[in-house]
């Protein structure tokens, strides 16, 4: 009885062995969101080198209600600070300004028809557009604190006063098959 009970965990052993190396293997990519002072965001891929661009919670605060999104041309090349699209709400109207240098790869497609969707959630499912950074370092030189947020003081790296902390940092998993 006992040599079955060994043959059967033996059989379930080199089994999971098997489904262990055949399967996905786990890996880690750091996601970093940048501000500006104009009220847009980054949240920068380093694996990948893209930036998905959004407006701030305080931005869609002082914007209200949006009614209309423009966004920029898929395939365009932009410039750190040029226009890239505008946003409308009942109260005021905005110009969107690419917080980085590089080619838009997508835009959320989903703000044609649902403009109020940068109200419920503008840094997530709001987002405006991906794009490919001609030079990654210039999210490195973006605020890791919106203006309108209250940041600590550390001597040493020169942050001054203000409203409240917003930045963030993501790390992001995703599966990778085994190269064999």
């Amino acid at each position: 009885m006992f040599s079955a009970i060994r043959s059967a965990a033996r059989a379930r052993t080199s089994l999971s062995l098997r489904t262990a190396k055949s399967s996905s293997v786990m890996f880690r990519t750091l996601v970093t969101t940048r501000y500006t002072k104009e009220h847009e965001a980054v949240a920068f891929d380093e694996e990948t080198g893209i930036g998905t661009v959004s407006i701030t919670e305080h931005a869609q605060q002082s914007l209200g209600d949006v009614v209309f999104v423009e966004l920029p041309v898929v395939g365009s090349k932009v410039g750190k600070g040029d226009q890239i699209g505008a946003i409308e709400s009942v109260k005021a109207a905005s110009d969107i300004y690419a917080p980085v240098s590089g080619k838009v790869l997508e835009v959320n497609e989903r703000l044609s028809d649902e403009p109020g969707l940068l109200n419920r959630s503008p840094e997530h499912d709001g987002w405006l557009c991906k794009i490919k950074l001609a030079e990654p370092g210039e999210v490195r030189r973006l605020s890791f604190f919106h203006s309108s947020t209250k940041i600590p003081r550390w001597k040493d790296e020169g942050v001054v006063d203000g409203g409240r902390l917003q930045g963030s940092l993501r790390v992001i998993t995703k599966e990778r098959a085994n190269d064999r």
